[in-house]
């Protein structure tokens, strides 16, 4: 992923700039903003030198040979959908197909989405303005009875001593960066 996105995104020169740019992406995209920006730190200018000379810097709003079909899930957690429906409105060749779908990205979600995006992929048979699709599987179907309420076995103040450091501990501050897998290729032993 950093490959991609260091080598042919635009980033800013200096790495103390993501902070600031963290709390405007959590802002816009709550829950992940932050986390998508901290992941790419690592593509400041000043520390990943490596540019693709042949990268497409825009414009992003040309009139392409070919339709552009956007899709766009309400429930997608990492990639937003007012994301998918403003990039729609940049190109004016494009149709957004929305999903009513849990999970990151729709594809494979629903026989509805799969089946429009493979016709698209295959045929470059567009769907319907304004198609939605539904999931074919919905979480949280089974509700549970009115009035019942289920107690966690450990209190709010007991939890959050849990994350507390013990006397003469340092204070852990949460990862900046996804872990990486212990074992691998590159893994030194």
């Amino acid at each position: 992923m950093l490959g991609v996105d260091c080598t042919d995104a635009n980033h800013p020169k200096d790495a103390a700039s993501w902070a600031a740019r963290a709390t405007k992406a959590d802002q816009r995209d709550p829950h992940f903003g932050r986390l998508w920006t901290w992941l790419s730190a690592p593509c400041a200018r000043d520390s990943w030198t490596v540019r693709d000379e042949n990268r497409f810097t825009g414009p992003f709003n040309r009139r392409t040979v070919s339709p552009v079909l956007v899709v766009g899930n309400y429930w997608d957690p990492a990639t937003n959908y007012n994301g998918a429906v403003a990039t729609s409105k940049l190109l004016p060749n494009r149709r957004l197909l929305s999903s009513d779908s849990w999970g990151h990205t729709a594809y494979g979600t629903s026989a509805c989405v799969t089946g429009a995006v493979d016709a698209y992929l295959i045929r470059l048979t567009l769907p319907k303005k304004g198609k939605l699709c539904k999931g074919d599987v919905q979480p949280f179907k089974d509700l549970p009875e009115s009035g019942a309420v289920q107690r966690a076995e450990t209190s709010k103040s007991d939890l959050a001593a849990e994350g507390t450091p013990r006397r003469g501990e340092p204070k852990q501050l949460p990862p900046v960066v996804a872990p990486l897998p212990a074992v691998g290729p590159l893994t030194v032993r």
